[in-house]
């Protein structure tokens, strides 16, 4: 019975152990069949890990065409080295370029090698690539260059070295050799250098030239319009088959003709006439300073008469209702408008006349407003009823500074110029209107700027402010008598202030929205007139001159009529204008909805009184009633 009992364990025992081994052999066929799975030349880390190398690769080569595409100019014909150079560095790719610096370049990132050929192509380099670009080497020089080269990932051998041409080459062995020029060598004389993997068919070469030393530069002659930038391109090393070049600066013989950025060499037409630009460099083999010049021709282009063309609209100017079309330079049209002449630098000029002829219907200029903040600011807070951010204005000190940088200093208390704003005097223009409140005038002020900023500008009246005889409401029309403070219909500034929202008027009579309105009309806001002057100021108007230069018709002259855009003193066409806008230094001053101290509404520019630049400012108690006294109407798209 013992017995029995034993052998049964034992048994058992024997069982258990078979099992075990068996498990662990089926473990051990399972565990490599995973890791092969997992690791082997198809495994799933495998491919996992050369899908994200090869995404990686296609993410470095699809860098490099974007850069490409940026720097196409001329409609994609010609690539600018400039822009291309930034595109690539600013994604961090290294760049080999010839000592001449012109393409083909190599381009390396993340080890990763390709070049970019003269007409942009992107081709991937294969097995070896030469890390130097074509070389040049000064004639007689008995100082060597050194050529190297790299074996790329996955390959594997010898670097083996072939030269032709007038050259010795150091080594035919080696991942690095030395070039010489052969006491016998020319200028312009050409080599090949060749680098191949020994045993295999990869190959890299680069082209070697024989230079003289520069003795001097010259430049192709430019053309450029008044207001225009050009960029002087095209610089010649002299004598032929002279040595690659460095620019060092550029300097203009006569800066009230052009000027000239002295590192990049971009010219800006000033006046018409021709001067020089001189050219100083140096050369990149031999270290000579040397100069040369460019003849610079300054034509005077009528930006108020280019007809510009009808672009697609993206961005905040696509998809929207109230907009008609849009042309070139972001202007936007609004519906019921069309589109008369000009362009962002000359005036844009709409009108609401079917025809689309000139002087016939009402007539506005588009100013553009690149960066809102220089317009208004969001620093009083809040919002108001109708969830519209709360701003407030803008205004420059044209005083103190002639460039219109410096904003007048503004509190929540202060008493200085400053909008939207209410008057705390006697003489406050609200008591015409016992709905008028602070918190209205605020709404108001926000829509607009809610409107320029989406749209990237707003539309000015190119005409003063005048009243339709039958009507009487506001328009914007050529030679009809400007609207003044001391007229019955538009009397003192409320009066002007009240008129001006005839013309476009946001809501009907029972206080409803106008809902066939694409545009909303008011007076001309301090921050509106200031953003006008900064924009002609950038057009090189010189705003603050009582006879300031308009880029169409040469020096101005001021409208002493009463007349919208009217000529005098022997004048057949008004040359009181400025960007295609009229009378800004003559006929009536134009009050603004600006206000300063607890007594004056602000009025800008001149009269057919007073001469004074288009930057002028001051203020009177809104209760005068001065026939010098007008404004200007001004249109936000809804």
């Amino acid at each position: 019975m013992k017995q029995n009992l034993k052998e049964r364990v034992k048994s058992k025992k024997g069982v258990t152990l078979i099992a075990l081994v068996i498990t662990i052999i089926v473990l051990l066929i399972l565990a490599g069949v995973t890791i092969a799975t997992l690791t082997g030349d198809n495994g799933i880390l495998t491919k996992a890990q050369n899908a994200k190398e090869k995404n990686a690769q296609k993410t470095v080569e699809e860098q490099i065409n974007l850069a490409v595409q940026a720097s196409r100019i001329n409609e994609g014909l010609v690539i600018d080295k400039d822009i291309l150079e930034q595109e690539l560095t600013n994604n961090g790719i290294e760049i080999t370029k010839s000592e001449n610096d012109e393409l083909p370049w190599t381009v390396k990132k993340d080890g990763y090698v390709y070049t970019i050929s003269k007409n942009g192509e992107v081709k991937e380099k294969e097995g070896i690539a030469i890390t130097t670009g074509d070389i040049e080497i000064l004639k007689g020089s008995t100082k060597g260059k050194k050529v190297s080269a790299q074996i790329l990932s996955g390959e594997t051998g010898t670097i083996k070295w072939e030269s032709t041409g007038n050259i010795t080459i150091s080594a035919t062995e080696g991942n690095e050799i030395t070039v010489n020029v052969n006491s016998n060598a020319n200028a312009g004389d050409t080599a090949t250098i060749t680098a191949r993997i020994d045993g295999k068919t990869y190959q890299d070469s680069i082209n070697v030239k024989i230079v003289t030393q520069v003795t001097s530069v010259t430049a192709e002659k430019i053309e450029v319009s008044i207001g225009d930038k050009k960029k002087i391109e095209k610089i010649t090393a002299m004598p032929e088959n002279a040595e690659g070049i460095e620019v060092t600066s550029y300097v203009s013989q006569d800066t009230t003709k052009v000027t000239v950025d002295e590192k990049t060499g971009e010219v800006t037409g000033v006046q018409e006439g021709e001067t020089t630009v001189t050219i100083s460099a140096k050369g990149k083999l031999s270290g000579a300073v040397v100069t040369g010049t460019c003849s610079v021709k300054v034509t005077k282009l009528d930006h108020s008469e280019v007809v510009v063309p009808t672009i697609t609209a993206t961005g905040n100017l696509a998809n929207k209702p109230n907009i008609k079309e849009v042309r070139q330079g972001n202007i936007p049209i609004p519906q019921g408008y069309n589109y008369i002449k000009g362009d962002k630098i000359g005036g844009a000029v709409i009108t609401d006349a079917a025809s689309g002829e000139e002087k016939v219907g009402n007539e506005f200029v588009w100013v553009p407003v690149d960066e809102i903040s220089k317009m208004a600011s969001t620093d009083i807070g809040g919002t108001d009823a109708n969830g519209n951010t709360n701003y407030r204005g803008v205004l420059y000190n044209w005083g103190t500074d002639a460039t219109g940088n410096t904003a007048w200093n503004w509190s929540a208390d202060s008493t200085s110029y400053r909008e939207p704003a209410n008057l705390s005097s006697s003489y406050d223009s609200k008591s015409k209107n016992s709905s008028w409140t602070s918190t209205l005038y605020q709404e108001e002020y926000n829509k607009m700027i809610k409107s320029v900023s989406q749209y990237g500008g707003f539309y000015v009246g190119r005409y003063e402010m005048s009243l339709n005889s039958e009507t009487k409401n506001a328009e914007s029309k050529y030679g009809a008598t400007s609207a003044n403070a001391k007229d019955t219909d538009t009397n003192q500034w409320y009066g002007l202030y009240n008129k001006a929202k005839t013309y476009a008027p946001e809501k009907n009579s029972d206080n409803t929205e106008n809902a066939s309105q694409k545009v909303v009309s008011s007076m001309i806001w301090g921050s509106q007139y200031d953003a006008m002057l900064k924009w002609m100021k950038g057009n090189k108007i010189n705003v603050t001159s009582s006879s300031p230069t308009d880029l169409s018709i040469g020096t101005t002259s001021r409208n002493t009529t009463r007349v919208t855009g009217g000529a005098n003193n022997g004048q057949t066409v008004s040359k009181d204008k400025l960007s295609n806008i009229y009378d800004l230094l003559g006929n009536s001053s134009e009050w603004t909805q600006e206000a300063s101290n607890t007594f004056g509404r602000v009025y800008r520019g001149g009269s057919y009184r007073d001469s004074y630049a288009p930057s002028f400012r001051y203020y009177r108690s809104p209760a005068s009633t001065g026939s010098d006294n007008g404004s200007r109407l001004t249109l936000y798209i809804k």
